[in-house]
């Protein structure tokens, strides 16, 4: 049954299409909105537009989303941190030139390093990483791949990608603190 409104017809989703019934849930949109201010941060960023980007997005790929994995609302609050990060990206060049980058302040202290440190270390230290470590490492950190780009290297997801990367950061600032003592 279709409910007629002046300019539109709005169809019910079947009962077997959970995406679709998510995507008309306007509470299950506010609670994007919200995931979107909490995850892109930063001036001029339009948190509406990343969330119309988010359902357009989630309804192209709904055959991807599986119920045996969770709830579709996780599912689509996936898909939020990706399109922020394509939306941030498009805006640096703009927001550098007008002199805003430095509005989003970077974190300092001692324990924070500059990438070409990092760099450094993972040159002086890369081959003392055990496998899969090191191709992860390697690949994020020399060859500035994407996690993805990481994954399909090692035949992984991005998410362990990402903890493999992480850990063999973690392993090559312990060598590196090593090195600093001795």
């Amino acid at each position: 049954m279709s409910l007629v409104t002046a300019n539109t017809v709005v169809v019910p989703a079947p009962p077997d299409d959970p995406v679709r019934a998510a995507l008309d849930d306007e509470s299950v949109r506010s609670r994007l909105l919200a995931h979107t201010r909490a995850v892109a941060r930063g001036p001029g960023i339009d948190h509406e537009d990343i969330v119309q980007t988010v359902v357009q997005r989630a309804w192209a790929n709904r055959a991807g989303y599986d119920p045996a994995i969770g709830p579709v609302s996780a599912w689509l609050a996936g898909f939020v941190p990706r399109v922020a990060s394509e939306r941030l990206r498009k805006k640096a060049p703009a927001l550098a030139a007008a002199g805003q980058l430095d509005a989003v302040a970077a974190p300092m202290g001692p324990d924070v390093l500059e990438l070409a440190d990092v760099r450094a270390a993972a040159h002086r230290h890369l081959d003392s990483l055990d496998e899969p470590f090191r191709t992860a490492v390697e690949w994020r950190v020399m060859r500035d791949c994407e996690y993805e780009a990481v994954a399909a290297r090692l035949g992984t997801s991005a998410v362990y990608a990402r903890q493999l990367v992480s850990r063999g950061l973690n392993r090559l600032r312990d060598l590196a603190a090593k090195e600093d003592r001795s």
